[in-house]
């Protein structure tokens, strides 16, 4: 299951029960049958505010030909997480510039001004 993946677990989202909202398959008499259906599952009304704050909603949207989930939606304070350790740094615009020039012989230009350098004014 998709919430199982994410690393969650399905009770504590009640997604091992009946879904709260359950949409499609649709028949159109233009289009035929449509294979695609949504799926939610929402928290119970809230009476608390300890309740409010642990509200959430889940849903996903399934192609049911390909048998795959092809969107998912979850929302509330139940699903945050840290933000990831990103272990880059940003590079400089003065580094930027050598690192470019060295590769081409057209100068770049100044991106504080977005005129050329000197060397490319006419006299």
């Amino acid at each position: 299951m998709a919430v199982t993946k994410l690393g969650y677990k399905p009770a504590d989202f009640h997604v091992n029960e009946q879904p709260t909202r359950f949409e499609g398959p649709y028949d159109s008499k233009k289009l035929g049958h449509i294979p695609y259906c949504k799926v939610e599952w929402e928290s119970p009304e809230a009476s608390t505010r300890e309740e409010r704050l642990n509200s959430y909603s889940v849903r996903f949207e399934i192609d049911l030909q390909r048998k795959q989930v092809v969107g998912m939606f979850l929302s509330g304070t139940n699903f945050w997480r840290l933000i990831p350790k990103i272990d880059i740094q940003p590079e400089l615009e003065s580094d930027y510039r050598n690192r470019i020039q060295s590769h081409t012989n057209v100068p770049v230009l100044n991106l504080n001004t977005g005129k050329p350098p000197n060397i490319l004014r006419k006299q």
